[in-house]
């Protein structure tokens, strides 16, 4: 049965804190087997609410804290490694399934989520668009996500309005839809419609960047946007040989 995950890509703050004292944590799940000296290089960079790995893959949770103890808890553990621990570390864990990890520090926590590929699943990317409001994408980043991960098919779950000259609004004119990319692979596409699943031909690796653009030239001069605006696309991702 597939399964709906929002994979919202977006800057991490270093630290997690709460107005009730002065504690913090931060935590990385990251995809690979990373050294406490990498888990400090890579402390800083952009962060992921859930990671995607293939069954087999290892993960490494990065955690750092300004207290002198953490407390881990794994569901499922399933190399019972829950439990206090330093201020910073790395744990390496080879998830079978769904994982959620709270990494507690006094009065604060972050949690971190692993998802695992046992079957092919659909989850959900929030593309961000360009300054002039006629491209968008996401991009599914190697350390978050497996590399043996494959894209299956992509559908736009959203429809653009733009304004017309009489200040009324109206639909952008399709089909087409969208031209897609996925520039890793030098893949190109075309989404007909919104909301209607688009299959690919073959499986395409899932990490990199993911490009979008109107076909419209009316919609990509009318539409309207900002930095803040995201529109979701929902992917169904699976793992080699399943």
């Amino acid at each position: 049965m597939k399964t709906m995950l929002r994979a919202l890509f977006a800057l991490a703050v270093p630290l997690v804190m709460a107005a009730c004292c002065d504690d913090g944590v931060q935590a990385r799940a990251f995809v690979g087997h990373l050294t406490e000296a990498e888990c400090a290089r890579k402390a800083n960079e952009p962060d992921a609410p859930i990671s995607i790995v293939c069954p087999g893959t290892e993960v490494t949770l990065c955690w750092a804290s300004n207290v002198d103890e953490t407390n881990i808890t794994i569901d499922p553990d399933e190399g019972g490694q829950s439990g206090p621990n330093d201020d910073r570390g790395a744990l390496y864990l080879t998830p079978h399934a769904d994982t959620k990890i709270v990494v507690e520090a006094g009065c604060v926590s972050t949690t971190k989520k692993i998802m695992v590929l046992n079957e092919p699943r659909t989850a959900t990317f929030d593309a961000r668009w360009d300054g002039e409001c006629n491209k968008l994408g996401y991009t599914l980043n190697p350390a978050f996500v497996d590399d043996k991960v494959l894209a299956l098919d992509v559908t736009a779950q959203w429809s653009p309005i733009m304004g017309t000259g009489g200040g009324d609004m109206q639909l952008c004119k399709s089909p087409p839809f969208l031209d897609g990319s996925h520039p890793i692979e030098l893949f190109f596409f075309s989404i007909a419609v919104p909301f209607m699943q688009t299959p690919f031909s073959n499986p395409h690796k899932a990490v990199g960047d993911w490009l979008y653009a109107l076909t419209d030239p009316a919609c990509a001069d009318s539409f309207k946007c900002s930095k803040d605006t995201a529109e979701p696309f929902d992917m169904t991702l699976t793992c080699p040989a399943l």
